[in-house]
């Protein structure tokens, strides 16, 4: 049996640029575009019929297509602190590892929550 092989180049949609989301909004806004209706009308812009979609949608919920502020990671999960902190967190949960079973139950230890097993 002969086997062919292909090969399969994936290629990445382009992504939509801030200028695609105005002009989403403006044939949104004013002319009262559908998803599909743009698809149609821009076709060499291979944008995705879901990608239009949750535009549009967010367009008529918000009333804009930007991200809302604080939407994203919040600044202060790598500070200094948090990070010393964790690791104080992690060598603490790995003594309390350690520690025989029936030591743990005599000094009646609280289990720290979040420790991993």
């Amino acid at each position: 049996m002969d086997y062919i092989i292909v090969d399969v180049i994936c290629v990445n949609m382009p992504e939509i640029t801030s200028e695609d989301k105005a002009l989403i909004k403006v044939l949104r806004v004013e002319k009262g575009w559908t998803d599909d209706r743009m698809m149609c009308e821009f076709p060499a812009r291979q944008w995705k019929r879901r990608t239009l979609y949750d535009l549009v949608r967010k367009n008529d919920q918000t009333g804009t297509t930007d991200r809302l502020t604080g939407s994203g990671r919040r600044h202060s999960v790598r500070t200094a602190a948090n990070i010393s902190f964790r690791s104080l967190f992690a060598i603490l949960c790995t003594e309390l590892r350690e520690i025989p079973v029936s030591r743990l139950i005599s000094l009646e230890l609280l289990l720290v929550p979040g420790c991993p097993s």
